[in-house]
C-alpha cells in the first residue's frame, strides 16, 4: 500500500508540474485566434514563468525557441538584460544569435526600444556579410521603429549592400527616420533613382512626389533621367512626379 502510495503521489507531482511548465501552452501560441489567447493567458498565471524561461533560453533547440516565441509573445521585457547577455556569449554568426536578436528586436518599441537598438548597434556589424541576414533585417527592423536614429549615416550606408533585401529594408528605414522632414529625403532619392532592384528606384520615384515644388527642383537632373528606366512604373512614377506641381 505504501509503494502505491508514493507512486501515485510522484504521478501526482508530475501531473501538477506538467500544468506549470510554459512549454504545453507555448506550443499553442502560434494556433489559431482563439487557442493563442488562451495560451497567453494561461502563461501569465505561471508564477514562476521568468525562471523558467531564463532556463530556457540557455538550452538549445525546441524549448529554447519556445521560451523565445513566448518572450516575444508576451512582450516580456524583464528579461531584456538575459536576452543581451545570451546575444553577448552566443557566436554571432550562428542561428541561435539570429533567433535572440530577432526577439529583442520585436521588443523594439516604446521605453525599452532605444536601449535595445543602442545594445544591438554596439553588438551588430550590420555592413558584415558574414552576420546572418534575418540578424541585420532585424536590427534594421529596431532601427525602423525609432523616432530619431542615433546614426542614420550607418543606414544610409547599406543602400549600397550586396543583398537586395537589406537595401530596400534600409530605404524604407531612413523613409521612416526622414518622414518628418521631407526636405532631407533629397539626397536619399537623388541616390536611390540609381540603385537596383528596381523597387528602389520605384520607391524613391514615389517619394519624389511628396516632395515640395523647391525640393523636386534639386532633383530636376535625376528624374527626368529616370524618365528612360528600363521598368515602366518606374518611369511613370518619375514622369507624374515632374507633372505634380
Amino acid at each position: 500500500m505504501r509503494l502505491v502510495y508514493i507512486a501515485s503521489s510522484l504521478i501526482l507531482f508530475n501531473c501538477a508540474y506538467a500544468a506549470t511548465s510554459f512549454t504545453s501552452w507555448a506550443l499553442k501560441l502560434s494556433s489559431d485566434n482563439e487557442e493563442s489567447i488562451i495560451a497567453r493567458e494561461e502563461l501569465l498565471k505561471i508564477e514562476n514563468l521568468d525562471e523558467q524561461l531564463k532556463n530556457a533560453i540557455e538550452t538549445e533547440g525546441q524549448t529554447q525557441m519556445l521560451a523565445l516565441q513566448t518572450i516575444s509573445s508576451l512582450h516580456r521585457i524583464s528579461l531584456i538584460p538575459k536576452l543581451m547577455e545570451k546575444v553577448k556569449t552566443t557566436d554571432v554568426k550562428s542561428k541561435q544569435n539570429s533567433l535572440l536578436v530577432t526577439t529583442l528586436a520585436s521588443m523594439g518599441e516604446g521605453q525599452e526600444g532605444s536601449k535595445i537598438l543602442e545594445f544591438l548597434n554596439q553588438t551588430i556589424d550590420l555592413n558584415s556579410q558574414d552576420i546572418p541576414l534575418t540578424t541585420r533585417m532585424a536590427v534594421l527592423s529596431t532601427w525602423q521603429l525609432q523616432e530619431k536614429s542615433p546614426d542614420p549615416e550607418k543606414i544610409n550606408s547599406l543602400l549600397a549592400d550586396k543583398d537586395s533585401q537589406i537595401r530596400l529594408k534600409a530605404m524604407e528605414t531612413l523613409e521612416s527616420y526622414y518622414r518628418g522632414d521631407k526636405s532631407k529625403l533629397v539626397p536619399l532619392i537623388k541616390n536611390a533613382l540609381s540603385l537596383s532592384p528596381f523597387p528602389l528606384r520605384m520607391r524613391a520615384a514615389n517619394l519624389a512626389q511628396e516632395l515640395a515644388p523647391a525640393d523636386k527642383l534639386k532633383l530636376s537632373a535625376e528624374l527626368k533621367k529616370c524618365q528612360n528606366d528600363p521598368q515602366e512604373e518606374v518611369r511613370s512614377a518619375c514622369k507624374m512626379a515632374i507633372e505634380q506641381k
